[in-house]
């Protein structure tokens, strides 16, 4: 067994599989390496939610975060206070937003807004952040248009100078401790920008199949969301256990003497790896190079 624990999304709508298969995926997650589940997708179709969450509780994963992007109910957010979800988060954009954002906060529960990157609301975030602190919104996560593929969004994506451009703008809020506070996500490559080297001895960067997974709205278990078309298998056929042990994709992935060209060669390899999806998406090769990075 790998000597980390694992971060999980799984993703529910109306018509996600049966409540016993993500009972035994969610028993294997806990007993084994589980520490941080997200909820995403529409959960609130799945009509056996609340059994999911009184699973957690019984197996004692707490650390769980909820996105969904539907009309949240009372009855939807009453659920969320009585089994001690950590945040809900909406995506920007959703035409309910404001009475979520609203009803999350009167119910005193952690509020976060995700935003997918693109270049045409890269030069917007400075009112993207102005607009979450009016809101009060706790985390803004600003996501990597890679994921646009998996959430069926038409984007224009970012290149290299623009990735820097948007990370080192972050980083400076963070660093100076603005609220709201500001994570990127699917972006392995902002540890270039930090100053200090206290990380250099640990994994960092494209956590895909090293720290964490993603289960789809059909049971497949995939590396991540981005890479929705690398199925490692099925929680209706499949141990999470043995796929996370002996699956080769997962094996490869934890071996960053697998990447390929100036990846492969970078000093920053054991702390970035590149974004794995961009590199399969844009060459075919899921070890290839990342071509959105800027460093030469």
């Amino acid at each position: 067994m790998n000597n980390f624990l694992l971060s999980m999304i799984i993703c529910l709508n109306g018509t996600s599989p049966e409540l016993k298969y993500y009972e035994k995926i969610l028993r294997e997650f806990s007993i084994n390496f589980g520490y941080h589940l997200q909820i995403d997708g529409n959960p609130f179709e799945y009509k056996k939610l609340e059994n999911i969450l009184q699973i957690c509780q019984k197996l004692n994963i707490t650390d769980i975060g909820l996105r969904t992007n539907e009309n949240v109910t009372e009855k939807n957010m009453k659920l969320i206070k009585k089994y001690n979800i950590r945040s809900i988060m909406y995506k920007e954009g959703n035409k309910h937003l404001k009475h979520n954002i609203a009803l999350a906060q009167n119910y005193n529960i952690s509020t976060e807004i995700s935003v997918v990157l693109s270049k045409n609301n890269i030069h917007d975030i400075d009112k993207i952040i102005k607009k979450c602190k009016e809101n009060k919104i706790n985390l803004l996560v600003l996501e990597r248009s890679i994921i646009s593929k998996y959430r069926n969004q038409e984007t224009e994506p970012l290149g290299s100078k623009e990735y820097k451009y948007i990370m080192n703008k972050i980083i400076k809020h963070n660093q100076n401790q603005k609220k709201p506070g500001i994570a990127l996500s699917h972006c392995p490559n902002k540890i270039l920008l930090h100053k200090d080297n206290k990380y250099d001895n640990n994994i960092g960067g494209c956590s895909a199949g090293i720290i964490s997974c993603a289960i789809d709205i059909n049971g497949n278990i995939i590396p991540c969301l981005p890479l929705y078309k690398i199925i490692l298998g099925n929680i209706q056929e499949n141990s999470l256990y043995e796929i996370w042990e002996k699956s080769e994709i997962c094996i490869k992935l934890r071996d960053r003497n697998n990447l390929k060209g100036k990846c492969g060669a970078c000093v920053y390899k054991s702390l970035c790896g590149g974004c794995r999806a961009e590199s399969f998406y844009l060459t075919g090769d899921l070890f290839n190079e990342d071509k959105t990075c800027w460093k030469v």
